[in-house]
């Protein structure tokens, strides 16, 4: 319900006759508002594919170029300089020792060696 005056309550249809219609482009007829389940599926997907894309440049930083990893979490620096990571899915083990330095990929059961 629209009103004009204090007193006097106007309808919708008396709104639009007292003051003219609203110009139609077709504009508004164009726009419907998303469903929410649609926006939150589609959020879903989109953190699961930076997930995977996260992964996959680790992956590949660590087995071909022997850098990183820049996506994983260091959780243990021990005694010789050896870091352990944790990633999605994946642990990565930075071995610092005197004559061994190198990158390990594998799960997270893989354990660290002390190769002295």
């Amino acid at each position: 319900m629209w009103r004009k005056n204090k007193d006097k309550l106007l309808t919708e249809e008396d709104f639009y006759t007292e003051y003219g219609e609203e110009e139609d482009n077709g504009i508004y007829d164009l726009y419907e508002e998303e469903p929410r389940y649609k926006k939150v599926i589609r959020t879903i997907i989109l953190i699961i594919i930076a997930l995977i894309i996260m992964i996959i440049t680790d992956i590949i930083f660590i087995t071909r170029y022997d850098k990183g990893p820049y996506f994983a979490i260091r959780t243990k620096v021990h005694e010789d300089g050896t870091e352990e990571f944790y990633g999605f899915g994946y642990k990565v083990i930075k071995y610092n020792q005197g004559n061994k330095q190198e990158l390990k990929l594998g799960t997270w059961s893989m354990t660290y060696t002390n190769d002295k």
